[in-house]
């Protein structure tokens, strides 16, 4: 059985001056030091694929992996269940959703 693989990565760094998460207090960010991307891995191998993204941020809620996966069945044609989505925990990185004293900026 052969198996195909595909990758891709986006740059996600917001502007300076979005708000920043994970600090238990109001920081708006003044620079970029790195830049933050999403990554993304599909494997097909039998007739199914599984897919795998990443996000530089803190968390990623709920119904933007709903979102993610309603898109990828709907543009690619594989099961959104097949797509595990994570979060690489950045506490510096901004906010996706309005948590504690943090809003996230639109």
């Amino acid at each position: 059985m052969s198996i195909r693989a595909g990758f891709a990565e986006i740059d996600i760094t917001p502007p300076v001056g979005v708000h920043k998460i994970g600090w238990l207090k109001v920081i708006v960010s003044d620079h970029v030091l790195d830049p933050l991307f999403a990554r993304a891995g599909v494997f097909e191998a039998g007739g199914e694929r599984i897919g795998f993204i990443q996000f530089d941020t803190l968390f990623v809620p709920a119904d933007m992996v709903a979102e993610v996966r309603r898109r990828i069945s709907a543009e690619h044609g594989f099961d959104g269940a097949n797509v595990m989505v994570s979060a690489t925990h950045n506490h510096a990185g901004p906010a996706l959703d309005d948590v504690g004293l943090v809003k996230r900026d639109d």
